[in-house]
């Protein structure tokens, strides 16, 4: 069952994020959007130069294979808080076996209509640890064969809490109490495309 959430349908670019390092990633691809004819910007055009501060918390997915979402870029302070390096691995093994099916769909509905996605990560470990993550995603394209891919910035929006006797319990990454799709110009997947837990956000230019 989703948790309680307030459902936006319009608001701005400057609003939408509880988290500062969301917002400029945000910022930064519509920069982008805004230099690319068909208004999805391809991987080769980012400048990690010019969102130095924001690369730790980065995560990029390929979808380019059926089924999969390849992490291809896990930032330092990501890695830091899984407890190792996934670069590399599908992301799907880090969902619980009953979440797998959604987390793809989401990815892979967002990464092909195209579409932005916003989410609350509540992340529970075998440690105790428990971490709540504000994470938003825009969508790019290989530059070569065009193949899709979804750009993450993921940060953490409460500090972590720690159960010093944790109990036995299956690792729950990335359980999601809210979730929002973020019109990028496209729209966003009509309500049959859409699981039960996603509400539209589009952004204001004015």
């Amino acid at each position: 069952m989703c948790g309680k959430r307030n459902i936006v349908h319009k608001a701005t670019h400057k609003t939408a994020f509880r988290s500062p390092r969301c917002q400029a990633l945000s910022d930064y691809w519509w920069n982008l959007r805004a230099e690319t004819p068909d208004g999805v910007p391809t991987r080769a055009m980012i400048d990690p130069g010019q969102i130095k501060p924001l690369l730790p918390y980065l995560l990029i997915h390929d979808l380019a294979t059926l089924g999969k979402s390849i992490l291809r870029l896990v930032g330092t302070a990501i890695a830091e808080r899984f407890g190792l390096d996934p670069t590399g691995r599908d992301y799907l093994d880090f969902v619980s076996p009953e979440r797998k099916a959604d987390a793809y769909h989401h990815l892979h509905c967002t990464a092909n209509h195209p579409c932005g996605m916003r989410v609350i990560n509540r992340a529970h470990y075998l440690s105790g640890k428990r971490t709540v993550a504000e994470a938003v995603g825009f969508p790019l394209r290989h530059h070569n064969s065009g193949a899709p891919l979804m750009l993450f910035l993921d940060d953490l929006v409460e500090a972590p809490q720690y159960d010093l006797n944790p109990r036995e319990r299956p690792v729950e990454l990335f359980h999601v109490p809210e979730r929002d799709y973020l019109d990028v110009g496209f729209g966003v997947p009509n309500p049959r495309e859409q699981a039960d837990d996603a509400n539209p956000i589009t952004r204001n230019e004015s």
